[in-house]
């Protein structure tokens, strides 16, 4: 496409509105009913809403309306059927929400098999239900929701309530689809979602990313250690490092991603260690920025060195980069008197690198909800305590 445009690249972000997008949303909730209490609003502080309560983000105006709308009454049904009135079925809605939330990475018909789900049991007390009208008939019968509103039940009621329930149905189906993964004739499809599922980013959608949610998700990656195809491959240790350093726990942190580099040099050219330095440079300054810690300027320069590799290399995504910025941020204004001349220079260098990347973009593609804001208030922080350091 930039070879048609002449070399010129114009990016959008698809997350944000605009004023004709905000309009439309307006619209739509007034038409439909869903504007709730705000109806009576006039239209320019409804769209004043949209902009500044759910940052002109498609995702955080429906999130708005699970909580505040008519919807919140229908999902109060959907959650009193199964939590409630009908707790025989209750691995099913962790199936059905799971299904949701995790794009096509496991079908219906593996759910049924893994978690011994009773469908026709379950079909015929949803249809008796009032909830019936929310499940279509054939094949997709089960595509009920979407994944935004799969991962408000899940965070919001599923995991307050049924926290042990959750654990044992999610934990089971990545090590069947591990198990699946040997198949000679369907393993390369169960391979590739095993990726998915072991991703830590997944687990906080299910699980949510409070304290006692990551004490959770451990507990899943603790049982999917267990099995050995699992445990040699570098994206299980570095999505559980990731859960280990959310906690603080950056010498476990450390270990786990170790192993994941060393899994992924064995593995030679057909695996991307990308991530994997993104994050040991973010543990890097973790570590240095703590003042428990005993300063390492072999750690510094090797973070900022991946870091800047990282930032140039036209497959990997401008925003992880920018991600460390506040660490690096932080690490100056807690070691300034540690940092020599040497160092002062290296760390400049690689934030002017990204003071010129960010004038490319007044949102970083991928940057979730006022993300780009904080990045770059970090970045300007660090450039002017490191040059009048």
């Amino acid at each position: 496409m930039a070879n048609d445009l002449g070399g010129a690249v114009r990016h959008i972000d698809l997350n944000h509105l605009n004023d004709s997008e905000i309009q439309q949303w307006d619209s739509i909730l007034e038409r439909w009913g869903y504007w709730g209490e705000r109806i009576e609003l006039p239209s320019a502080e409804r769209r004043e809403f949209i902009r500044q309560h759910c940052g002109s983000e498609n995702r955080s105006v429906i999130l708005s309306l699970f909580r505040t709308s008519k919807l919140a009454e229908r999902i109060d049904r959907i959650v009193d059927f199964f939590l409630r009135d009908r707790r025989q079925h209750i691995v099913a809605f962790a199936a059905l929400l799971i299904s949701s939330l995790s794009q096509k990475h496991v079908s219906w018909e593996s759910l049924i098999a893994w978690l011994n789900i009773d469908e026709e049991s379950l079909r015929r007390d949803l249809a008796a239900s009032e909830i019936s009208y929310l499940f279509q008939r054939g094949r997709q019968w089960n595509a009920f929701t979407s994944s935004q509103l799969a991962e408000f039940i899940l965070r919001s009621r599923f995991v307050a309530q049924d926290r042990d329930v959750l654990v044992s149905a999610y934990s089971t189906i990545v090590l069947k689809t591990a198990e699946s993964a040997n198949d000679s004739r369907s393993g390369l499809d169960f391979r590739e979602n095993l990726k998915e599922l072991m991703k830590f980013r997944l687990l906080t959608r299910l699980f949510g990313s409070d304290e006692d949610a990551v004490k959770l998700i451990g507990s899943v990656y603790r049982k999917l250690s267990e099995a050995p195809r699992i445990r040699n491959n570098p994206q299980f240790w570095l999505q559980y490092a990731m859960s280990r350093m959310e906690v603080g726990d950056l010498d476990t942190a450390e270990t786990y991603l170790d192993s994941a580099l060393g899994l992924a040099r064995d593995r030679g050219k057909d695996y991307s260690p990308f991530q994997i330095l993104d994050q040991r440079a973010r543990l890097y300054f973790r570590k240095n920025i703590s003042s428990g810690s005993a300063f390492k300027k072999t750690e510094i320069k090797t973070a900022i060195r991946d870091l800047s590799d990282l930032s140039r290399h036209k497959d990997y995504e401008t925003i992880y980069p920018f991600r460390a910025v506040p660490l690096i941020r932080d690490l100056i204004e807690m070691r300034i008197d540690s940092l020599d001349e040497e160092l002062k220079s290296v760390l400049l260098k690689f934030l002017e690198e990204m003071a010129q990347t960010s004038k490319q973009f007044q949102h970083l593609p991928r940057s979730q909800k006022g993300e780009t804001r904080v990045l770059y208030a970090a970045l300007s922080e660090a450039l002017l305590i490191l040059r009048n350091g």
